[in-house]
């Protein structure tokens, strides 16, 4: 995502082609394959650059109350009725803010409180790797499908790391305890952002 230096500008998706890096079972590496011949760009059929929409203005960031309970109960009235739970989906609510990379060290910092005022959030695991960076993974279980939906900081910057989504069942060919779904978070600043065709 490339987000223009004054945020009214064109904001820039690159979307790349998806491809797995883990398989489970003998039988998965040639149904991927052929599943992959099928679809040269990967899962994700729209790989290429497109102009997206700023998800939030600069002055929604600003407006939100910087108290971790008050957050929290705005947060709960932003995504009311969304999800799989109320709780399940305020988490869901703090990693799409946090995953943009943009977020302001006073905001990020609250979100974290916030999230750890949820019911069944809980300091999982102190030294979780993801993408080779190691940080701090709070979590909480969704008790439908047994999965632990995981926020990873870096204790030492505030920096958000990523997340993950941990199958604490497992499912055919796969163990229990499995990263299903894990996306790693890295900002930087660049000169220039690529330019979509019209």
């Amino acid at each position: 995502l490339y987000v223009p230096a004054g945020r009214r500008g064109d904001w820039v998706m690159k979307f790349e082609a998806t491809h797995p890096v883990t398989y489970f079972g003998k039988a998965s590496v040639s149904a991927v394959k052929e599943i992959e011949a099928r679809t040269p760009k990967g899962r994700n059929e729209r790989a290429d650059l497109r102009r997206v929409s700023a998800p939030w203005s600069g002055d929604e960031l600003a407006a939100l109350p910087r108290d971790p309970g008050k957050l929290l109960d705005s947060i709960r009235g932003q995504s009311d009725g969304l999800g799989n739970s109320a709780d399940d989906q305020a988490l869901v609510w703090i990693s799409d803010r946090l995953r943009a990379g943009i977020i302001p060290a006073d905001l990020r910092a609250a979100l974290y409180r916030a999230a750890s005022l949820i019911p069944g959030v809980t300091l999982v695991d102190r030294q979780a790797t993801l993408d080779g960076r190691t940080g701090i993974a709070i979590g909480r279980v969704d008790s439908r499908d047994n999965t632990r939906r995981e926020i990873i900081v870096d204790p030492g910057n505030g920096q958000f790391i990523g997340e993950r989504v941990v199958d604490l069942d497992g499912y055919g060919a796969i163990p229990p305890g499995t990263a299903t779904a894990w996306t790693a978070v890295e900002t930087s600043v660049v000169d220039t952002a690529p330019t979509p065709a019209p």
